[in-house]
């Protein structure tokens, strides 16, 4: 769920943290509880760690139970048909 609210500079601060590290706007917005596009206009991801989100992430979609947990705790993709 999204809600409209100021974020705080603590706020802020953990958004650019956590997008530098790679970690996926939708799971920061979740998080925060803001938009998805909150957490992207604020601050860029490191095409770096993107990189090797996506290539870890191919290790997790191949073994069942890794994917399991992930779609267990992913937030679930809203406006997508």
């Amino acid at each position: 769920m999204t809600t409209t609210r100021r974020l705080t500079a603590i706020d802020k601060e953990r958004i650019e943290a956590l997008r530098a590290e790679g970690v996926p706007a939708s799971w920061i917005a979740e998080d925060l509880r803001v938009h998805t596009h909150t957490v992207q206009s604020m601050t860029p991801a490191n095409p770096e760690e993107v990189a090797a989100w996506r290539s870890d992430f191919q290790h997790i979609r191949k073994d069942p139970e890794l994917f399991a947990l992930h779609c267990e705790f992913a937030p679930a993709r809203r406006g997508r048909a």
